[in-house]
């Protein structure tokens, strides 16, 4: 069925007023939103135009449920914007049927407006509203937006989603703080209510009809520079894992890729400048670290650690959201046939699980003909092999180290 609703705008709009949802609406033809189109067409910066948004779009209705209680379902399809020299400087809100009203700052005022009855699902607790205008406000619409602006770049949208961080920060609001912190946010599932024929109107629990999803808002930690964790080993080696530094490890860096043993598994024995540049993108890539392995102080090999829900390792691990992804080098070969590759993972996967506590599991996905590594898994805590696949550039292993196994078994 299609309903077709025609509006009588009772204010006049001024020039370059446009509907939020056409605005991000997907362009087949040119492979990208309106909204994006728009902003190249124009020269625009694309994170001026973000932040320009926030202040002068979002702000005001987060101020209004903050300041006064009264909180707007402003979803992309009843916000309008208007735009100076292609910058959003003004918001409309259209749909006056979609507004609650926070209970704790209205106590008073009730007694004068007896048209607001909480049987009537306008007057919110503040945990219905954190439930409700999370996903009206943010779900719907700024992430919408951010989605529109990002263009399926996951780096983009993370740079969005940061400029989103310091400006929920800034306003230091309960709202903004519930944001902040909240493991899940709720989604309404249209889709649900499509094909189950909900009315969420007249269902007996309207929060029934809400999926959670995991909030990305939440910052995942990243490495701070220098030592990260140091361990004394058994035979008296102090092992330790360190940021890497280009200034520190670039040329013993580019002397293990140009190892025979290492290059075999890496294939990245380039010049020292094309290694520099692959650093670089680690260094600015916010789901990539890499890492130096140090035995008494000299390094001795390489870790890359990796957020596995952004890496090509995801779709066949289905990852959790903090769940880890590593990558080890043994540059020195002296240390080939020793413990080292044993008592490193092991203490990398430590040192995983206790620097995030939401980091469930550790994935791994060497060459499915790499024996030594295989051989490792089947003796580590925690680890085990999961299963054969195959990537365009290799067939690989998949391993895993599952938090709790590992903790049981480092413990025994």
């Amino acid at each position: 069925e299609t309903i077709i609703l025609f509006r009588e705008n009772n204010y006049e709009f001024k020039p370059h007023t446009y509907l939020l949802s056409s605005l991000v609406e997907f362009d087949f033809l040119k492979n990208e939103s309106l909204l994006l189109n728009y902003i190249k067409r124009n020269s625009l910066d694309t994170h001026k135009w973000f932040k320009n948004f926030l202040e002068n779009c979002i702000r005001p209705i987060m101020n209004l449920g903050s300041e006064h209680g009264i909180y707007l379902g402003a979803h992309l399809q009843n916000i309008l914007i208007e735009l100076h020299d292609g910058y959003p400087v003004f918001s409309y809100f259209r749909d006056c049927q979609g507004t609650g009203y926070e209970e704790s700052k209205l106590n008073k005022e009730l007694a004068f407006y007896p048209e607001l009855k909480k049987d009537k699902g306008n007057i919110l607790s503040a945990e219905a509203v954190n439930h409700v205008f999370g996903y009206y406000l943010i779900v719907n619409t700024v992430f919408g937006v951010m989605s529109a602006l990002a263009n399926k770049s996951r780096v983009e949208e993370m740079i969005l989603l940061n400029i989103f961080r310091d400006y929920l920060r800034e306003l230091k609001s309960p709202f903004a703080d519930y944001l902040l912190v909240s493991s899940n946010l709720s989604q309404k599932g249209n889709f649900r209510c499509c094909i189950q024929n909900l009315n969420e109107n007249t269902v007996q629990s309207p929060w029934s009809i809400y999926n959670m999803i995991r909030n990305p808002i939440v910052e995942r930690k990243s490495f701070p520079k220098g030592i990260l964790y140091t361990k004394t080993l058994e035979n008296g080696w102090e092992l330790s894992f360190e940021k890497f530094d280009m200034h520190k490890h670039i040329d013993i860096f580019h002397k293990w890729h140009h190892q025979d043993y290492v290059a075999e598994f890496w294939e990245l024995n380039q010049t020292k400048e094309e290694l520099e540049k692959y650093i670089k993108k680690i260094e600015v890539n916010p789901f990539h670290e890499a890492v130096i392995v140090n035995v008494n102080n000299t390094p001795v090999g390489y870790y890359e650690v990796y957020w596995a829900s952004e890496d090509r390792i995801a779709p066949f691990c289905q990852p959790d959201y903090y769940d880890r992804g590593i990558h080890l080098l043994i540059g020195e070969s002296k240390y080939l046939k020793t413990r080292l590759a044993y008592d490193s993972i092991k203490f990398m996967s430590e040192f995983l699980f206790s620097f995030d506590e939401r980091t469930l599991n550790i994935w791994g996905e060497p060459r499915a003909d790499n024996r030594p590594i295989l051989h490792l898994a089947e003796k580590l805590p925690g680890w085990n092999f999961v299963k054969e696949f195959s990537f365009p550039h290799k067939k690989a292993a998949l391993l895993q180290c599952d938090r709790d196994t590992f903790t049981k078994e480092i413990l025994q």
